[in-house]
């Protein structure tokens, strides 16, 4: 027996929580005859090897976070989950020296705020905490040691962020053996493509281990994504022992199923019992109804008495999100009900892979979408009613779900229970890989220069869909260049994804047009290698990683080229149609069977969970609404081990919009939906934290950073209202500000107003931030706080006063002492058009260029460097250091400072600018408040408190 073994035996006696160490050590040598003379000692050296992939530390880190993440363990006392108080706590109960405990801090660190989930939930019953020293744990240990393989991709780490994460979902679950019934619905927030059937996997392996004997999923409107998901399961959780062999013959990855090495049921636990197989959804049982009869050890107990449970098989059904197929196993449930069965006794998880499928993309939905929405919906409700024990547990993409949306579908399926955000995952590429939110406007950042490619105009053009080509053959050469220097890097698929249209004609084109490029582009000829060869130089070569393994120069690569070529040329097409049309399902990739190297083509079966595998070039242009974006750019996201860097996303920015002349920069709009989105999610765990929000009150927050959103529902509506938002210490910055002539006008007239009131002092604001230094020259000036807040309450927004109505609540001061004693006035100089605003007094002022869509507006008005020395001025904490003197000066607790900003569209002219075509933009400083609470809620129906949804 090796020490990580002995260790492992060690802790598995720790059920009920830590306990000295070092004797859990001997006691374990003892009991297996191991002679181990200083086990103490050994573990230190361990603890100081100061290896990440020790795997004697990677099983202590295992349970040390699990130990950090329990709510109110009793050995835990009064210290807090994550705290460092509960972490000297478990030092102190393993019985460790404070040397020893030092180098377990340094070798274990707790997770950070931002590896942790945000749980916004009513309170339940600990039962799944106070079952811990009992509960078997056999189908989440042979799914931990699934993820834990050589090759699985998961570091130890990631491991733990799931068990953590996966235990808060599954402890507010309801009791499956206690005696009332109480179902619970739960919704999970995830990101796009960032692994939710890996997480639900682990929910279902705790939640069957607990004794849920009925498992559900709904996995998509798709047969291909139904059988994604059967797939994964029968791999990660059933294995090989509960499989029919025949199933899988063909499978690649057949060796990398899990094994339990026989039976569950002969090792001691229960076996899972499959209704539906890989290509087979739920048929109508008829004359097989007993395979969803579930059977009592001890008839005289309740099925869901802990004796019978322990004993019983699991049922697994996965099934497509279809009303017809959720009916027919509907109608089974009730002839077994008509027969005796007691369904009321059967403890069932319904995971509804799906449920953001109706999310913000259809919002506005065509009459055949909304009935479809509706139908699926009722079958759903119809299940649950069936299954009386039946806990709910919806997973979504994104916060902006339809149940926070729309008060038809909360009605529902609202998760009334709890709402869990999962952290943005290990290794993940999402919105802050491909947008710089921190960068100065009109200047590319990072990301973009690295990843993101502008498209206008024909695609033929150069740069465009034949650039795009060139990379993917480019990237394709450098993996199996990089897969030669380095057999762990392993790319078994390698993909390029062309979305233009939704409509199945367009799809042709395309595929006509891709195909037709792909011949010409003549790659291994002179001309086509030379071409690539300054593709190589300009594009890839800068952005390569320098932690893998690279080519020295272009010369290195020219024989991969060919190499990929060739592997191209076996697939049986290499530019495939993925789309509903009948024609096209043999075009579909199989991830799971062999390698897939190609260039799809499609619409929404590309857009709606479809996992692209091996994601490496996209190639964007489909207009769409900005509703509709986050869930079309989902299939860029995602996860690209040993090859992020190779990543590249064309986006239209000029994308007609009908006849009207006008025209879309997706890329803003995309980063529009990001941004607001990122802010919501940060004001959900500020909520959170702070215990200020429950589950029913979420929809107006989401409402309050969609202000454009118009309500569906005619009838109903949601019940909690947002009252008041404690801004105190915040940036405020709305963008959503009107863009008509007169509106535009009538906002500048008044700003122009405010300012020559003033005595504006011209001067330059300066500090360092990270070492860096941040200045911009501003006109500057003390403003009566009536006159600000008369300004701010005259000015025109998109959606009337809609958008800025929580910050004029809080400036009204009704709620308390929100800290501001001053007022400044800034207007930031910066490089732009120097014009003549008479009318403010100023004989020179500066209008920037800002990034201007004509459906979405502008998106951000301010830039990093006002927002830094903003903090300084309003006395809000911050990092800066060396301030100018003009900013001590100005300084001051208790300040508040309202920017005004100067902008045009950057598409025009700047030297034949006109004022007609310059709109005024506003942001906030707010300095710390007096405030105790962070937020205020109040309902519609006071009769009805607890309500989600009411009538209107």
């Amino acid at each position: 027996m090796d020490f990580e073994a002995l260790l492992d035996t060690a802790l598995n006696l720790m059920r009920r929580g830590p306990s000295d160490l070092v004797r859990a050590l001997e006691f374990a040598a003892d009991a297996n005859q191991e002679n181990w003379p200083d086990v103490a000692g050994t573990l230190r050296e361990h603890l100081a090897s100061n290896d990440p992939n020790d795997a004697v530390v990677t099983r202590l880190a295992f349970s040390i976070r699990q130990w950090d993440h329990e709510e109110a363990p009793s050995w835990a006392g009064s210290t807090p989950a994550h705290s460092s108080e509960r972490r000297d706590e478990i030092c102190r109960k393993l019985g460790l020296h404070a040397g020893d405990c030092s180098l377990l801090k340094s070798a274990v660190p707790p997770f950070t705020r931002e590896e942790r989930a945000t749980v916004i939930a009513t309170s339940h019953e600990p039962w799944y905490e106070q079952g811990r020293a009992t509960r078997k744990t056999f189908y989440w240990d042979a799914y931990v040691g699934q993820l834990r393989a050589p090759g699985s991709g998961w570091s130890s780490d990631a491991v733990g962020v799931l068990s953590n994460s996966t235990e808060d979902i599954v402890s507010r679950l309801s009791d499956p053996s206690r005696s009332d019934m109480y179902p619970v619905k739960g919704l999970v927030v995830g990101y796009v493509q960032s692994g939710k059937t890996a997480h639900f996997t682990g929910v279902i392996a705790k939640a069957i281990d607990s004794g849920y004997k009925l498992i559900i999923v709904l996995a998509g409107t798709l047969n291909i994504l139904r059988r994604q998901t059967q797939r994964r399961l029968d791999k990660e959780l059933v294995g090989k022992e509960q499989l029919p062999a025949a199933e899988y013959a063909n499978d690649s990855d057949w060796s990398k199923f899990l094994s339990h090495g026989g039976r569950p049921s002969e090792l001691g636990s229960f076996d899972i019992e499959r209704l539906t197989g890989l290509e087979d959804d739920y048929k109508p049982l008829r004359s097989r109804q007993a395979a969803l009869r579930f059977t009592r050890v001890d008839p005289g107990l309740p099925f869901n008495h802990p004796r019978n449970l322990s004993r019983a098989p699991a049922r697994l059904v996965v099934i497509k999100k279809l009303p017809k197929i959720i009916e027919d196993l509907n109608q089974d449930l009730i002839e077994l009900k008509k027969q005796g069965a007691k369904l009321d006794e059967i403890p069932t998880l319904v995971i509804d892979d799906e449920s953001d499928q109706a999310s913000v993309n259809t919002v506005n939905p065509t009459k055949a979408e909304r009935d479809q929405r509706t139908a699926t919906n009722g079958a759903i409700v119809d299940l649950l009613k069936q299954l009386p024990r039946a806990q709910y547990v919806g997973y979504t993409a994104t916060p902006f779900a339809n149940v926070f949306i729309d008060p038809d579908d909360a009605e529902q399926l609202f998760p009334k229970d709890f709402i869990v955000s999962l952290p943005r995952p290990q290794g993940y590429m999402g919105v802050r890989d491909f947008f710089d939110f921190d960068s100065e406007e009109g200047q590319p950042g990072e990301n973009e220069r690295r990843h993101v490619r502008f498209v206008r105009g024909d695609d033929g053009f150069a740069d465009n869909l034949p650039r795009a080509i060139d990379l993917f053959v480019l990237t394709g050469a450098i993996k199996l260049f990089r897969h030669k220097a380095d057999p762990a890097l392993r790319f078994k698929h390698h993909t390029m994804l062309v979305h233009h249209a939704a409509q199945t004609e367009v799809h042709e084109q395309q595929r006509d047009a891709v195909a037709a490029l792909v011949t010409a582009a003549a790659f291994t000829s002179g001309v086509g290698l030379a071409r690539l060869e300054a593709l190589y130089e300009s594009d890839i070569a800068p952005q390569l990683d320098p932690l893998l393994p690279n080519p020295r120069g272009f010369t290195d690569l020219r024989p991969y080229i060919s190499l990929c070529i060739a592997k191209l040329q076996q697939q049986h097409k290499v530019v495939r149609i993925v789309n509903g049309d009948e024609r096209n399902i043999d075009d579909t990739p199989d991830f799971d069977g062999g390698p897939v190297w190609a260039i799809l083509i499609g619409g929404t079966k590309l857009s709606r969970g479809y996992t692209v595998e091996g994601l490496t070039i996209s190639y964007y242009r489909r207009r769409a609404g900005a509703g509709d974006t986050l869930m079309q750019m989902g299939r860029w996201f995602g996860f690209r081990a040993g090859y992020k860097d190779l990543v590249r996303w064309f986006v239209g920015v000029e994308e007609p919009i009908g006849k009207s002349g006008k025209t879309a920069n997706l890329y803003l709009q995309f980063r529009a939906l990001c941004r607001d989105e990122e802010a919501l999610r940060s004001e959900l765990t500020r909520y959170a934290d702070d215990r200020s929000i429950l589950p029913r009150q979420v929809p107006p927050l989401v409402h309050s950073h969609l202000p454009s959103l118009k309500p569906t529902a005619k009838n109903k509506m949601y019940n909690a209202v947002l009252k008041f938002k404690n801004l105190g210490g915040r940036w405020v910055e709305k963008a959503k500000v009107a863009v008509s002539a007169t509106e535009r006008s009538t906002n500048l007239a008044r700003a122009a107003k405010l300012l020559a009131s003033l005595k504006l002092e011209q001067t330059t604001l300066a500090a360092r931030s990270k070492g860096s230094l941040s200045s911009f020259g501003a006109y500057v000036a003390a403003a009566a706080g009536s006159d600000v807040l008369h300004f701010l309450s005259d000015f025109k927004w998109a959606d009337g006063a809609r958008s800025f109505q929580h910050e004029m609540e809080y400036l009204s001061g009704n709620h308390g002492d929100t800290g501001i004693t001053r007022w400044l006035v800034v207007v930031p100089q910066v490089r732009g058009k120097d014009l003549t605003w008479a009318e403010a007094g100023l004989a020179n002022v500066t209008v920037a260029a800002r990034g201007y869509d004509d459906e979405t507006g502008f998106s951000v008005f301010s830039e990093p460097r006002h927002r830094e020395l903003a903090k300084l001025l309003g006395g809000v904490p911050n990092d800066l250091t060396d301030p100018s003197e003009s900013l001590i000066r100005l300084a001051e607790p208790g300040t508040a400072v309202l920017f005004l900003f100067l902008v045009h569209d950057k598409r025009l002219v700047p030297s034949a600018l006109r004022w007609s075509e310059i709109t005024l933009g506003v942001g906030l400083q707010l300095p710390p408040s007096r405030i105790p609470q962070q937020v205020v809620w109040t309902v519609m129906n006071e009769s009805q408190k607890d309500a989600v949804v009411v009538d209107s």
